[in-house]
């Protein structure tokens, strides 16, 4: 006999996956939970194609590095994505990638397209609205249906060695509210990651490993919601 849901070993896993990354469910109700370890689940068996597009937080850099080296793959959202969903996710992320001009031809078989880029534009002293013109020219020239692309705000960046004053930071912010009309305008799945609560590291922009952990948590929800709009 099936066990059920309510004490399915995957179930329990979620519940464990979700308190070790960012603590105490809280705003994770048991329904939303269910919902999403069934959503996976599902999505397991079908085996969907995921990419992920962005720039060295999507890569997985580890700052501690000065040779562009990277996190563990249990400290990458990427690869935490996929170990805990089994879906196929490729990490094209980029060490210092800003929004390139066009976006490159990704595979029709894509299920879903997460994009998460804008933090090197402002460093590079674009303002928001500037970064925002090439992130939508860039989002203009993708090939795939609008459904299958998540646009994802980057988080905040914050006073450290690479943020030596307030203007980038409320640039940052701008920039988030930016994407979201974008998304608004375009009809595209988003995620305003400013709220996650994302820890950073000293440099004040790239996530901590901790905050890769929070990262996926966070987007597993995303996720389910992405998913369940579209079945």
């Amino acid at each position: 006999m099936e066990k059920p849901l309510e004490d399915s070993d995957g179930l329990i896993q979620l519940k464990k996956l979700i308190h070790r990354k960012i603590g105490k469910p809280g705003g994770f109700t048991m329904r939303i939970i269910k919902r999403l370890h069934s959503v996976c689940r599902e999505r397991k068996a079908e085996k969907m194609n995921v990419i992920c597009f962005g720039d060295s937080n999507t890569y997985g850099y580890d700052p501690r590095s000065y040779l562009g080296g990277r996190y563990d793959t249990d400290s990458r959202w990427v690869d935490i994505l996929a170990e805990e969903t089994g879906w196929t996710v490729r990490n094209l992320g980029e060490n210092g990638r800003e929004i390139p001009a066009s976006a490159p031809v990704f595979s029709a078989d894509t299920d879903l397209l997460i994009v998460m880029l804008g933090t090197n534009d402002l460093l590079q002293s674009r303002s928001p609205e500037q970064a925002a013109e090439r992130l939508e020219r860039f989002l203009s020239s993708l090939s795939l249906d609008r459904s299958k692309i998540l646009l994802i705000a980057p988080p905040p960046v914050k006073r450290g060695a690479w943020v030596p004053n307030q203007q980038l930071i409320d640039d940052s912010h701008t920039f988030a509210q930016c994407c979201r009309s974008l998304a608004e305008r375009r009809n595209l799945r988003f995620a305003d990651t400013g709220k996650w609560d994302i820890a950073l590291t000293y440099d004040g922009v790239h996530f901590t490993e901790q905050g890769h952990k929070t990262f996926a948590a966070r987007l597993l929800a995303v996720s389910y919601t992405h998913l369940r709009a579209h079945e």
